[in-house]
């Protein structure tokens, strides 16, 4: 994973068993123009290494959610990305639709709809027939934090709906070091206090010497 800001992810091992044996290891180099993405398939005695270039990063799901909820959301926007689900890719296209006053667990609350297509990018193709665009719809906080209440959308074999239960906001990014907030020097030793002694000891009282008494001054003929 990325520790540079957006979560991404940069290799893949996948296992597949069921319909279909296969090993599907993927890694995602950084490149000028966006992203390589080296493939590289195994099923049986065949075996296929691909290498495909990518506009931009592509993101996991949770990655994804991510990057939709680091975006302004203002009325009518539109960005584009890339993300996969284990070792299927796709193009996606996210719209702001609007806001709606909306009931979740924690009670009633204002929220931002987004509307979500996505269109498989074919290099690995899944075991049985599946649909090559698939929709979602998402519900988020009206805030600066755009938490989701509320996402729907297709999979392979039907639909998937998350719903938030709770929330509980966290303590906010970590501020940079202030020069008051450093560190400060090492402190030189400081001179013994008389007024510490062992356990035991008679207490001991340093007293400064008394100032040298002033002569009068004797005027000479």
């Amino acid at each position: 994973l990325d520790g540079d800001g957006v979560p991404a992810t940069r290799s893949v091992q996948i296992e597949e068993h069921g319909m279909r044996e296969r090993t599907i290891d993927f890694a995602l180099d950084k490149h000028p123009a966006g992203t390589l993405l080296h493939l590289d398939v195994a099923s049986g005695k065949q075996r296929v290494k691909e290498v495909h270039q990518l506009a931009g990063t592509p993101f996991d799901l949770v990655g994804a959610l991510f990057f939709i909820r680091f975006q302004r959301l203002d009325l009518g926007d539109r960005f584009d990305f890339v993300f996969f689900d284990g070792p299927q890719f796709y193009k996606a296209e996210a719209r702001v639709l609007g806001r709606e006053d909306i009931t979740w667990a924690g009670g009633a609350a204002r929220a931002i709809r987004l509307d979500v297509v996505a269109t498989r990018l074919g290099w690995v193709r899944p075991p049985g027939p599946v649909p090559e665009r698939k929709h979602a719809v998402l519900l988020l906080s009206d805030d600066s934090d755009h938490v989701p209440y509320r996402v729907e959308g297709d999979t392979d074999v039907g639909t998937c709906t998350l719903e938030l239960q709770a929330y509980q906001p966290g303590r906010g990014p970590v501020p940079a070091p202030t020069p008051a907030s450093r560190p400060a020097a090492p402190l030189k030793a400081a001179a013994p206090d008389a007024s510490i002694r062992p356990e035991g000891a008679a207490a001991l009282t340093l007293r400064a010497p008394p100032a040298p008494l002033a002569l009068p001054s004797v005027a000479r003929e």
